[in-house]
This record gives C-alpha cells, sequence and structure tokens, in this order.
C-alpha cells in the first residue's frame, strides 16, 4: 500500500505490476484487472500506447477515464466525453433550434418512473453536442465503453472518425475535428423502455405527459416516432 499511495512518479498499474517489489511477485499467473478496471480497458490502453503519437490528446466516457488513467495512458488527466444534458419534463423551458435540426438520440433513464418530478428528465442529444464536446478538447483519439456504446450508432457513419481499435466492451476511434462533415441518422436513438415509460407517464402523470409531447415537437419529434424507431438501444448501452 506504501508503494501505491506515496510515489508519485509511476503509475499504480505500474507499481502493481512491474518490479521486485510489486503484488506480481506473489504469483506466476499473468496480472488481471478485474470489476471497474477490466482487462477490455487495459488492452485498449496498451493500443493507445503502442500506436498513438507521442503527446496525442486522448478523451474518454465517463466509464474509461479512470481506467484509461490507471493504466498509465496519460500523465495528464483525461478529460470527459459527455456530450449530453438533462431536460427536467416540468420545470425546464425548451425553445425551437434556428436550424431546425432534430436531436439524433433521445433517452429517458430508469429514475423516470421513480415517483419524483425531479426525476422525470429526457435527454436530447444533437450532433452539434457531440462535436462541441470533443472541440473542447480536440482530441486525437476517442475511447467509449460498452456503457456509451449507442454513439457509435453515429461515429460508424463519419467520415471524420476512424475505428482504430475494438474488443468486445471498448472503442477507440481516431479523431480528425478539421475533416467534419455532418451525419445523416435516419432514425432517432431512443431507449429501448421510452414506450414504457411514456405509457406510465400518460397514466399516472397526464399533465407532464402533455408537457412533454409538446417539448418533443418544439424539437421536431413526435411520440409515434419515439415508440417505433428501430434504433433503440439497452440500458446497459447507455451511460
Amino acid at each position: 500500500m506504501g508503494l501505491q499511495l506515496f510515489p508519485k512518479h509511476e503509475s499504480t498499474w505500474k507499481q502493481w505490476t512491474c518490479g521486485g517489489n510489486s503484488l506480481a511477485v506473489f504469483t506466476s499467473e499473468k496480472f488481471n484487472a478485474v470489476g471497474r478496471f477490466t482487462n477490455d480497458q487495459r488492452e485498449a490502453a496498451e493500443w493507445l500506447k503502442n500506436n498513438a503519437p507521442i503527446g496525442s490528446k486522448v478523451i474518454a466516457d465517463g466509464y474509461t477515464t479512470e481506467p484509461l488513467e490507471f493504466f498509465d495512458v496519460s500523465d495528464n488527466t483525461i478529460p470527459l466525453f459527455s456530450p449530453k444534458s438533462g431536460v427536467s419534463i416540468a420545470f425546464d423551458e425548451v425553445s425551437a433550434r434556428e436550424d431546425r435540426a432534430k436531436p439524433l438520440y433521445l433517452f429517458t433513464y430508469s429514475g423516470f418512473r421513480s415517483g419524483a418530478e425531479r426525476h422525470r428528465i429526457f435527454y436530447p442529444i444533437f450532433e452539434d453536442d457531440i462535436v462541441s464536446a470533443l472541440e473542447n478538447y480536440s482530441p486525437g483519439y476517442l475511447v467509449i465503453s460498452w456503457r456509451s456504446l449507442f454513439y457509435a450508432a453515429y461515429f460508424d457513419k463519419a467520415k471524420w472518425v476512424e475505428l482504430k481499435f475494438t474488443n468486445e466492451s471498448v472503442r477507440v476511434y481516431e479523431v480528425d475535428l478539421a475533416k467534419f462533415e455532418p451525419v445523416t441518422f435516419e432514425n432517432i436513438g431512443v431507449n429501448d423502455t421510452i414506450s414504457e415509460h411514456l405509457s406510465w407517464l400518460k397514466e399516472k402523470h397526464t399533465n407532464e405527459y402533455l408537457l412533454f409531447e409538446e417539448k418533443a415537437k418544439i424539437f421536431g419529434l413526435t411520440f409515434d416516432e419515439l415508440k417505433n424507431s428501430p434504433l433503440k438501444f439497452p440500458a446497459c448501452q447507455i451511460y
């Protein structure tokens, strides 16, 4: 524990796995990471260390920033890639966009049915939300985990992004914002429980259902469009 906590010149991963004082002296088996810091994340970290040019900026989703730092990808804190922001059905106002752009995604989360008004929030994500989240840091690489896999539906269509590494739960994209072109999205991405949430809201809180419907219309969407979209994502893919 002393080796982990006090020396600041090396990462925790190095302290645990390298040298005569590491935990590796207690076993001949390959040192693996489980739980929040997974071997899939370690593989992505190794790919970045072996393939990304020195000094490359890396940005990652909320499930992956700490593991990449743990596995010594960067000497600096890895910025968080988080384009989404919530809209309260009962309390927030929305206005039509000048460009009339529709959201690429619109999600409601499990807490939607908690019974508390403050938890009834939806998350519209527009293309410029995604681009702005990247432009804030101008990264060379974006890393997303299985908890943000819904973003792959967008990035796999983008000509200015290239998938460079993938395994069962992590994707590494090389990003070139200078080549940005808008991505055409045929269907809006939604959570696979959205029909259930809308039906529950209509039954239990009719006024909020009507408020939500009005806000969706302001974004150029209908509830039928949300409920019938073929682009649905399970909760495990929506961080």
